[in-house]
């Protein structure tokens, strides 16, 4: 169950969520946005699927004021005007900027009228740091939990299994 967004106008002073989201005050969101270089604006295509775009939004009385868009992000933002900005962290340890809101259409812009922003960074892993994993001595099969993870490039670049003569290709 998704849980109802709180308005940025409402909040007056920053309180933390879980200790890694700290809440932007509507009045503070001027100063947090320049304090960042680019945004990505996320909108939703017909087909459900995100479509992400970098912009850089230009805060104004009436929101956050983006120009030069597309017309697939014009035309997501007019079917379904949710959306979300999100401002990347200049480190890793750095506050990402979320901003939810409501975007209103106006020939080649769109102005977002925020209704939650956070600043927001991955929590820190509990315990100590990760160390190298020793090296297995035994000689059984690692079970399936203790194989290293492959990427699709791994596996792209694996050669096939050859399926056995007079068999269709691709009975692997």
């Amino acid at each position: 169950m998704r849980r109802p967004a709180t308005r940025c106008a409402a909040s007056t002073e920053p309180s933390t969520l879980g200790g890694v989201s700290i809440v932007v005050p509507a009045d503070q969101l001027a100063d947090a946005v320049a304090r960042y270089g680019f945004a990505y604006l996320v909108t939703v295509g017909d087909d459900g699927r995100p479509h992400v775009v970098a912009v850089s939004p230009e805060p104004t009385a009436d929101g956050l004021l983006l120009d030069d868009l597309g017309r697939r992000t014009r035309a997501n933002a007019t079917a379904r005007p949710e959306v979300t900005l999100v401002w990347p962290p200049g480190t890793v340890e750095a506050f990402s900027l979320i901003v939810d809101g409501v975007a209103t259409p106006s020939g080649d812009t769109v102005v977002v009228a925020p209704s939650r922003a956070v600043l927001h960074r991955p929590a820190p892993a509990p315990g100590p740091a990760p160390t190298a994993a020793p090296t297995a001595s035994r000689s059984e099969p690692r079970s399936r939990s203790e194989r290293p993870h492959r990427s699709a490039a791994d596996h792209a670049s694996r050669p096939r299994k050859r399926a056995p003569t007079g068999a269709p290709d691709g009975g692997v």
